[in-house]
């Protein structure tokens, strides 16, 4: 039987186990680090509104196995030790005894040097074996699942090979032949997303929605949130399959260590609950921003009234009264409104060209003018973009008529809305100023959100390089995501 066809039948088997948790309510999956001592960690939470244990990180070494011995094979245990199969069996009932799902992790951030080569584990001529002995290794710990989580370079480098979709649908056919789940972890970044044609292998598709690590910014925040959760709809995972991540730890930049646990911000800064920040953020300045109680409840209710549920990053970090434990727990209720997207701030300079919304060019999406009494000017045009693995793979622009030099600072401004049924739906749409001939240089580079109600968006940026009359464009970009978007007047302007 091919791997497709034992994926497919095999979901009759799992169908019912996983389907039947899914119904009871909202997911909340939480990793616990086994290096910092797991069964420690796992006695002094509270892991009442918890629902999944996620125990992080095992690798198979350079033979594809998982268990040396009275050890595991690449699994941290306390102290820069390797983990016992006495200790990780001694969590697993642990996590049991407290009604929860027990599932390892394989992969994480960074591979340490005890792993295997996972673009070889994963190639055809190891495959097979591999997805073995995962099998083997999650039925010896009695484990209700597997989480894949390789990221980055070792994703996009087994996705270009042409190995981590056939490795994924072929461990998710070995995990529901045994009534178990195979659940993921990804980015919603260019070169961390993980690829169309694997969502189907997956039961759950966990959204790493915080380390956006971009000084003057917010980490993780609530906006951040809901764009990356309608972005993985609009790519197609199913709304009980979605789970978004949370962050319990900070991220500090200038003066300010970096990352910090939330325990650890809530000792040195003494934020209240409502509070994200502690400092100003701006590019150059000393700050840490993070995810309070107020903003975890917030989060945490929107995926659970939208979408299965939340993930989060980490355990450990919590503070010992269970702070955000305890905010999720709320959050899970689904009660707590979501704030509203901010009015866009009034963009003032020198206009270097206006564009009627029939002047937008369009790539790879379907366009329809359309007459609108609500936005300015009165005409817009439809955008219907479908879901493609990139986000350059359709889009619009504008050509860039005039001289404009290097460092000078430019706004791109335009009236944007998406149109779909569910009013609070919202997409972050990259928009760039990018060379009109090959290498395509990006020369500028930010992002505008729109949502179902009209709004003059804009993004401000300075110039990397000279642009030459006609020798380059506003790109504004649709791809990733099915989306239907309308766009209308469009200016370009030299802000001073």
């Amino acid at each position: 039987m091919s791997v497709i066809r034992h994926y497919l039948a095999s979901l009759l088997v799992a169908g019912f186990t996983f389907g039947s948790q899914a119904s009871a309510g909202p997911v909340a999956q939480v990793y616990v680090l086994t290096g910092r001592g797991v069964t420690e960690t796992l006695k002094a939470a509270d892991l009442t509104p918890y629902t999944d244990i996620v125990l992080s990180f095992a690798h198979p070494d350079a033979n594809g196995q998982l268990i040396d011995g009275d050890n595991l094979s690449c699994m941290a245990g306390p102290n820069h030790t390797i983990l016992t199969a006495a200790d990780l069996q001694g969590a697993v009932d642990l996590i049991h005894a407290n009604g929860k799902r027990a599932i390892v992790s394989l992969g994480g951030a960074v591979i340490p040097p005890c792993a295997g080569d996972w673009a070889v584990l994963m190639d055809t001529a190891h495959r097979q074996a591999t997805v073995q002995a995962l099998d083997d290794f999650a039925e010896r710990f009695k484990l209700d699942g597997l989480d894949v989580d390789l990221e980055s370079e070792l994703l996009m480098k087994s996705e270009r090979a042409g190995d981590y979709t056939p490795f994924v649908m072929a461990l998710s056919a070995a995990m529901h032949a045994h009534g178990r789940t195979l659940s993921v972890a990804t980015g919603s970044y260019v070169g961390g997303m993980i690829p169309l044609g694997s969502i189907p292998a997956f039961d759950r598709v966990g959204v790493m929605a915080y380390d956006n690590d971009i000084p003057g910014e917010e980490h993780a925040s609530l906006g951040d949130f809901k764009t990356q959760m309608y972005l993985w709809l609009g790519r197609g995972v199913p709304k009980d399959k979605l789970v978004m991540g949370l962050p319990f730890y900070g991220r500090g930049y200038g003066d300010y260590a970096m990352p910090q646990p939330y325990h650890d911000i809530v000792e040195k800064y003494a934020p209240t609950a409502d509070v994200d920040l502690a400092g100003t953020p701006c590019a150059t300045c000393s700050y840490v921003t993070f995810n309070s109680p107020s903003t975890i409840k917030v989060k945490t209710s929107l995926a659970s009234r939208k979408v299965g549920g939340v993930l989060v990053w980490e355990l450990w970090q919590d503070t010992p009264d269970h702070a955000l434990t305890q905010a999720l727990a709320e959050g899970k209720k689904g009660l707590a409104p979501y704030p509203s997207l901010a009015a866009a701030p009034e963009v003032k300079g020198t206009v270097l060209a206006r564009f009627k919304p029939g002047q937008w060019q369009v790539k790879g999406a379907k366009a329809v003018p359309v007459a609108d009494r609500s936005v300015s000017g009165g005409k817009a045009v439809r955008f219907v973009a479908p879901v493609t693995e990139n986000p350059w793979d359709a889009g619009i622009h504008l050509p860039i008529a005039s001289q404009v030099n290097n460092g000078q600072r430019i706004a791109i401004v335009f009236w944007a809305r998406v149109r779909a049924d569910d009013p609070d739906t919202q997409f972050a749409l990259p928009v760039t100023i990018e060379g009109a001939s090959e290498p395509y240089p990006t020369l500028m580079s930010g992002k505008v959100t729109v949502s179902t109600a009209w709004r003059q968006v804009s993004v401000i940026g300075t110039l990397t390089a000279d642009v030459a009359p006609g020798s380059a464009n506003v790109q504004v970009l649709l791809g990733a995501a099915a989306k239907t978007v309308e766009v209308g007047s469009a200016k370009i302007l030299i802000v001073r």
